[in-house]
């Protein structure tokens, strides 16, 4: 099932179905209720999202007065370092 969504993720578009089925095999799904929090700007990142439903604001300067939200992820998008 999960690997026709990979597929339809740009970075993943050309990857094999064996190699797919590698990537997932560290894969885990997660879902967050509207916002959460997932991380803060300068945290350590160790994973990469892909967003299967919904969305997700990237917002700058969370909880200050200068926060703003400089992106929207939609479905099949992806982020992480």
């Amino acid at each position: 099932m999960y690997e026709s969504i990979l597929k339809q993720v740009y970075l993943f578009e050309t990857l094999s179905d064996a190699e797919l089925s590698e990537l997932l095999q560290s894969a885990t799904e997660l879902e967050y209720a509207p916002g959460t929090v997932i991380f803060r700007e300068g945290d350590a990142s160790d994973h990469f999202i892909i967003v299967l439903d919904g969305s997700i604001e990237i917002v700058k300067s969370i909880d200050t007065e200068i926060e703003r939200v400089i992106k929207v992820t939609r479905k099949h998008d992806y982020l992480g370092e």
